[in-house]
């Protein structure tokens, strides 16, 4: 925030990575263009979220934030956020709202989906169900 080059930020929580940047993009009325590749997700996530076979792009994700910067002033703010011990990547842009969402995987573009529930709290209620602890 202090770069001034921040427009606008969403926690990751309910709905992950990708849905916090689908609820950015039709807040702003803006389309957006995600890079599947460029999806930041670490080893703890991938074990979990294997262990119950549910997509770690679309479960909460506490602790991480979607910022929007102004264009080309992306490396400032990464500088920035890195001089205070806070990873940032680059995952996309948003764009002209006629270009719809779109998720780019491997080059070849789709809709970017969007779930109402987080998947998370099935695999959580299934799992208390199961008498885990």
């Amino acid at each position: 925030m202090e770069t001034g080059l921040v427009t606008a930020m969403h926690d990751v929580t309910e709905g992950g990575v990708l849905g916090a940047v689908y609820e950015m993009a039709i807040a702003s009325g803006l389309g957006v263009s995600v890079r599947n590749e460029d999806l930041p997700v670490g080893h703890a996530q991938q074990q979990v979220t294997r262990l119950f076979g549910i997509d770690e792009r679309f479960c909460i994700g506490a602790g991480a934030m979607v910022i929007a910067v102004k264009q080309g002033n992306e490396t400032q703010v990464i500088s920035a956020l890195f001089g205070r011990g806070i990873k940032a990547t680059i995952i996309g842009e948003f764009t002209d709202k006629a270009q719809g969402l779109c998720l780019s995987t491997g080059g070849r573009e789709e809709q970017l989906p969007y779930h109402e529930k987080d998947p998370y709290w099935a695999a959580f209620f299934q799992a208390f169900k199961k008498g885990w602890t």
